[in-house]
Parts: C-alpha cells; sequence; structure tokens
C-alpha cells in the first residue's frame, strides 16, 4: 500500500513538472514573437522611405514648403573641379514637384530622367569643394540644379531639390 502512494507521489511530480515546462515554453514562445514584432515594427518604421514617388497632397507649397510630390533621381557621383581631381562629391538627390495630374508627371520624370541627370551631373562636375562649405552655398546649388532642368518640363514643375545624403571626399 505504501509503495503505490510513492508511486502516485513521484507520477504527480512528474506531471507538475511537465506542466510548469510547457508554461514556460509557451511564454517563452509569445515573449520572443512580441519581442521579435516590436523589433520589426521598430526598425521598418525607421527605415521608411520613399522609393521613386511619395505623394503628400495634403501639403501646401509655397516658397520654404515641402513640395507635394518626390521623385528620387538615385545616386550622383562626380568628380568635383578641384585641383589635382582627387576630390568627389557623393549625394542621393530627390526633385519636389507640382503637377496637375501627378501621373503624367511622373511619367514625364520616368522618359526624361537621362537628361535630367545629366544636366544635374553637369552642374555637380563644375563644382569645387569648397562650394559645399556653407548651407548657402548648397542653397545656391539647389537654385542652380532647379534652373538648369526646369526648361525640360511640360506636364507639371520641379519646384525643389532635396539632398538625401551628401559626401564630399
Amino acid at each position: 500500500m505504501a509503495e503505490k502512494k510513492e508511486k502516485v507521489k513521484e507520477k504527480g511530480k512528474g506531471n507538475a513538472l511537465r506542466i510548469i515546462i510547457i508554461v514556460l515554453l509557451v511564454i517563452l514562445i509569445f515573449g520572443g514573437s512580441f519581442g521579435g514584432y516590436l523589433l520589426y515594427t521598430k526598425i521598418s518604421g525607421s527605415n521608411s522611405i520613399a522609393e521613386n514617388k511619395t505623394p503628400n497632397p495634403t501639403v501646401q507649397n509655397s516658397a520654404n514648403d515641402l513640395s507635394p510630390y518626390t521623385y528620387n533621381m538615385d545616386e550622383f557621383l562626380v568628380n568635383l573641379s578641384d585641383e589635382g581631381g582627387k576630390r568627389f562629391f557623393k549625394a542621393k538627390l530627390y526633385l519636389g514637384y507640382e503637377a496637375k495630374k501627378q501621373k503624367d508627371m511622373e511619367k514625364e520624370l520616368e522618359e526624361k530622367k537621362p537628361i535630367i541627370r545629366d544636366a544635374i551631373n553637369g552642374v555637380l562636375r563644375s563644382k569645387k569643394a569648397s562650394d559645399f562649405a556653407s548651407q548657402k552655398n548648397v542653397e545656391d546649388l539647389k537654385k542652380e540644379i532647379l534652373t538648369r532642368i526646369s526648361a525640360y518640363f511640360e506636364k507639371g514643375k520641379v519646384t525643389n531639390i532635396y539632398f538625401y545624403e551628401i559626401l564630399i571626399q
């Protein structure tokens, strides 16, 4: 009789241990999944950058305001016109534009992208490293690029230049 009671106690301890292990595993799995979800949303939320176009129709444009739409012109890497030719400029650039029909302007930007990139490359290659020394110089560069490319558009107009990254070496 005493042996049966001992076996029942050991069996009860084994079942309790299994239940505790299963509960801990379930908590660990759900906790890990929730932590992974939070990490994923934090990382993907901080890296959400516009591909080629980012509509923002609520923005009203003025001289110092944002453009309603942007278009990715990709990365530019050019040699600067410094003596010795050992300095270069690297930047990722977006065009801010307005258009009555966004789809028409997007199509025009796609079709004329090589021409626009060539014009921007010409402006950038003519600069020296000292031309990027101050924010005013960068703003002047933006105006020069706008002036150079504005004649290419018929279905809208480019109103701003946005430098996403700038590297001068």
